[in-house]
């Protein structure tokens, strides 16, 4: 398996200048979009995913559902997440994901994630 993600954002920390070299201290890297979870083209768990992070300097990613549970079953592909945040807490941010034409049901879907630890919503128009 290859490591998974779109982005990857630094944080620069303040550099020390030191005999004209500027040397930065460590950067954290963040994978700004992942998904965990069995689907119908990808099967990645979250240990899985922990391992390449691992392997590749990632200290935290920004996790979503696999391809089914964003377009329709969004309370259980958010429920997944959840479930992984809890735990690896310092490891992974989750998105929810909710379907628009759900209406007050995916308003709703998006309040309870939103209250169980969730960070944001995930574009479903990707």
């Amino acid at each position: 398996m290859r490591f998974r993600g779109n982005v990857v954002f630094f944080n620069l920390r303040p550099f020390v200048l030191i005999c004209g070299f500027v040397i930065y201290k460590k950067m954290k890297i963040i994978d700004a979009h992942c998904h965990l979870g069995k689907g119908f083209d990808m099967k990645v768990s979250p240990e899985e995913l922990l391992k390449e992070m691992d392997k590749n300097g990632v200290e935290k990613a920004i996790a979503c559902p696999v391809d089914r549970f964003i377009a329709v079953y969004n309370k259980e592909g958010n429920d997944y997440i959840m479930d992984c945040v809890k735990k690896f807490p310092k490891r992974f941010i989750g998105f929810a994901t909710v379907n628009p034409w759900y209406g007050e049901k995916g308003i709703s879907e998006l309040k309870r994630c939103l209250d169980n630890g969730m960070r944001e919503l995930t574009d479903l128009l990707n």
